[in-house]
């Protein structure tokens, strides 16, 4: 899919991963794409969009704050 995604010109960074859910109409327009892979992306994105706060405090990288 992100192959697919790339080739149409909706995945140009990776900054654009959090854009895909407002360009809906344009990932289903894709071939092999419908609605149940649509709001299975969507769900994996908001996933990552808001990570656990332990998570996010390693992912900070502070020195001697974390895991």
């Amino acid at each position: 899919m992100v192959a697919d995604l790339v080739d149409a010109k909706i995945l140009t960074s990776m900054e654009d991963v959090f854009t895909l859910p407002d360009r809906a109409e344009q990932i289903l327009a894709l071939d092999g794409v419908g609605q149940k892979s649509l709001d299975k992306l969507v769900v994996e994105i908001e996933k990552i969009r808001r990570p656990p706060l332990e998570r996010f405090i390693h992912a900070i990288g502070i020195p001697q704050v974390g895991e």
